[in-house]
């Protein structure tokens, strides 16, 4: 099973990523370790990235996103 989360960040302007990860990861795994997911996935943007929100969603919500997704896997293996 895999849970499903939107990352909501913040620079000059706000930017979404949406995160497939293993059941055991919560909103505060996704919260701690955000750093890891910045920079590289929002090249438009150079500002310095603020954490703004996380929300759980549903894997429909996930699949209907075309951009600005990654397993949680590809950046702990």
């Amino acid at each position: 099973m895999a849970k499903y989360f939107k990352l909501t960040v913040s620079s000059m302007s706000m930017h979404y990523l949406y995160i497939k990860t293993p059941d055991d990861i919560n909103e505060d795994d996704i919260h701690m370790n955000f750093r890891k997911f910045d920079g590289g996935d929002f090249s438009s943007d150079d500002g310095d990235w603020e954490y703004s929100s996380t929300e759980e969603i549903d894997e429909k919500k996930f699949e209907e996103e075309e951009m600005w997704k990654i397993n949680w896997e590809d950046r702990y293996q």
